[in-house]
């Protein structure tokens, strides 16, 4: 596929679309940027999470509401999943001119590239869900560990902490796949934030100091000389 001309057109289509808002571009190009890391396959696994922090969409029903439109509207298949075990799925639609004909051609080193950094997950069976429940919740915590908002939230709650920095850690280490800077897997997330609070209380203190510097008397005799 080629990827500028794809651009190039998707732009005047957005363009000459009054139907769109500036959250449907976001969502769709945070889409495409999946689409292109994973070198452009058939259908495309997304997390709603990622995308929602790649396109700065901040609501889930705004999130839900601008991808099926963008299925409405023609720019993309949008297939939810309702597996808690298999995320949903999109295929992307190729933008071209009439007289263009589809580029069917694909690479196979660039697809043995993208089968191993981004492999296509198989449907699960129910039955083997249903038996084998904790043992898949054990595997998927150990791969790629998601930790909820919501429990991070009241965690820093109970411990008396910032609910704004609860907030900041949660985006910060989502945006990162929990992974530590050395690029660990996280798999005590209340550790990870035992260590935030202490940087944050580090840089509160380091801050009141500054704050106390700079402080100057406000009863100035100015008839002293200097």
């Amino acid at each position: 596929m080629n990827y500028i001309r794809h651009l190039q057109l998707v732009y005047q289509q957005f363009m000459e679309d009054e139907r769109l808002n500036p959250s449907h571009i976001s969502l769709y190009m945070a889409i495409f940027q999946e689409w292109n890391s994973a070198r452009f396959p058939g259908e495309l696994y997304i997390n709603r999470q990622q995308l929602m922090l790649s396109s700065k969409v901040r609501s889930q029903s705004g999130y839900h509401r601008c991808i099926r439109e963008l299925d409405v509207f023609g720019y993309l298949q949008y297939m939810p999943s309702h597996n808690p075990y298999q995320g949903s799925r999109v295929k992307m639609f190729t933008f071209r001119t009439s007289s263009e004909q589809a580029d069917d051609h694909r690479d196979p080193i660039l697809e043995q590239v993208a089968a191993h950094y981004y492999p296509k997950y198989e449907q699960v069976d129910e039955p083997y869900i249903n038996s084998n429940k904790q043992q898949t919740l054990k595997n998927i915590n150990n791969t790629s560990p998601t930790f909820f908002e919501n429990e991070i939230i009241l965690f820093f709650k109970k411990q008396n902490w910032p609910v704004t920095e609860a907030k900041k850690f949660f985006s910060y280490y989502q945006n990162q796949y929990w992974k530590t800077t050395k690029g660990n897997i996280i798999t005590d997330w209340k550790d990870a934030a035992q260590k935030w609070i202490a940087r944050y209380k580090r840089w509160q203190k380091e801050k009141k100091v500054n704050q106390d510097f700079l402080k100057t008397s406000k009863n100035k005799d100015y008839g002293q000389p200097l």
